[in-house]
């Protein structure tokens, strides 16, 4: 299952009421998705992973928001869900690295560092997790640190664009 964001998460799929797999990153209305999650977590306040694809909506929602108003709503609201996530499952990446992911578009860089820096104390080979570190070092002007981000995230994967791009 690939992620709103892109990285590889859950290893349980997403399933619609149907039962049928579905891949949120490609669903343009999630809200029947998270309806029925939203009510299967009310019986079950205390699952991460109900928790999680609710914030994966989110995520999903905020993406294809029209105005910046409603984009930082879900985003904050996504951000929320997975602060959940991190509490119910301290030893999650995959959440740690979503929740940073929401803090750097939230621009709350500080956050979403110490977040980025959990995700690769828990995921060291995931080359978006160093590469949203050093994302949330250059408005600093950390700049040294940032590079050594952006040049593990290469190390790890040498066809990474983005990271490329960074050190041209």
């Amino acid at each position: 299952y690939i992620s709103v964001t892109g990285v590889q998460t859950c290893a349980l799929p997403i399933f619609d009421p149907a039962g049928i797999s579905v891949d949120i990153a490609k669903i343009k209305d999630v809200g029947w998705i998270e309806d029925g999650y939203i009510r299967k977590l009310a019986s079950n306040p205390r699952s991460w992973f109900l928790t999680q694809v609710i914030a994966e909506c989110a995520l999903r929602r905020a993406k294809l928001a029209g105005d910046a108003g409603e984009r930082r709503h879900e985003l904050a609201r996504a951000r929320d869900l997975l602060r959940s996530v991190v509490q119910l499952a301290p030893s999650h990446a995959d959440a740690r690295y979503h929740l940073a992911y929401c803090l750097s578009q939230l621009q709350q860089w500080s956050d979403a560092l110490a977040y980025y820096r959990g995700a690769i104390r828990l995921q060291p080979r995931n080359a978006l997790a160093h590469f949203g570190a050093a994302q949330c070092l250059s408005p600093a002007g950390r700049y040294d640190e940032a590079e050594a981000y952006v040049r593990q995230a290469i190390e790890l994967d040498p066809a990474f664009v983005p990271a490329r791009a960074e050190l041209a």
